[in-house]
């Protein structure tokens, strides 16, 4: 969706700069759509869908060779691949894994400290600004986010203030990091948020609660500090 919008644009803007006004509103969007509906069907849908299922191989491959390095690149990726949807491609993948071994290694652990590490960005800058409006805004899509819905705090929130995403994003490394080293597993799979903790808990392993909690603290406690100080420049 979002690759054929972006084409959609350059195809709008191009015809609209070239038909008379007065025909703007009828022929230009006939036109667009003309083009980018078989451009879509044809060429850029499929190589999207192509993307995404090679990059979740690519993922998986390094997770194989070295999960520290795979947790602090996909946790620092995966807010980025929430933005393009393209972190659908891991469904599958994730649930085969719980289906067969029972627990899930990878997405929900690092999905958790991602989506936190975002949350966090987004309240720093709720406590900071003096803005009403973006306080108002921040308040309300860091609680959601510290749930698992990040996309209204990146998109309303840290992504204008481009600071407060990629300190998000090292948190988010940060913690990806090190719950792969430390072997953290979920044992179902559910919205990677703050809801999602009691999937952690291992009856026959405590550390697995307390590694994906530590984790966590790292990816907020790094997000919230480096955003608070270095983000908001007011």
């Amino acid at each position: 969706m979002i690759v054929g919008t972006y084409f959609l644009s350059h195809i709008y803007n191009f015809f609209e700069k070239r038909i008379p006004t007065m025909l703007t509103m009828i022929l230009v969007p006939m036109i667009t759509l003309l083009i980018i509906a078989p451009l879509q069907l044809i060429a850029l849908g499929p190589v999207a869908s192509y993307a995404s299922i090679y990059l979740e191989r690519g993922i998986a491959w390094l997770f194989a060779t070295n999960g520290t390095i795979a947790g602090a690149v996909f946790g620092f990726a995966l807010a980025p691949i929430v933005i393009t949807g393209m972190h659908y491609a891991f469904y599958p993948s994730v649930l085969q894994s719980i289906a067969t071994s029972g627990f899930d290694y990878f997405f929900m652990p690092i999905g958790v400290v991602s989506n936190l590490s975002q949350a966090v960005a987004t309240l720093a800058v709720m406590i900071k600004t003096r803005k009403k409006d973006t306080k108002v805004l921040a308040a309300s899509t860091g609680i959601t986010a510290l749930f698992g819905v990040t996309e209204p705090a990146m998109y309303g929130v840290t992504l204008k203030n481009k600071r407060a995403f990629y300190f998000s994003l090292i948190g988010a490394g940060l913690g990806g990091a090190y719950v792969m080293n430390t072997n953290v597993i979920a044992f179902a799979f559910a919205t990677p948020g703050i809801a999602a903790l009691p999937l952690f808990i291992d009856a026959a392993n405590s550390m697995n609660t307390i590694h994906i909690l530590i984790g966590i603290a790292i990816s907020m406690g790094t997000s919230f500090i480096l955003t608070y100080f270095f983000a908001v420049k007011e």
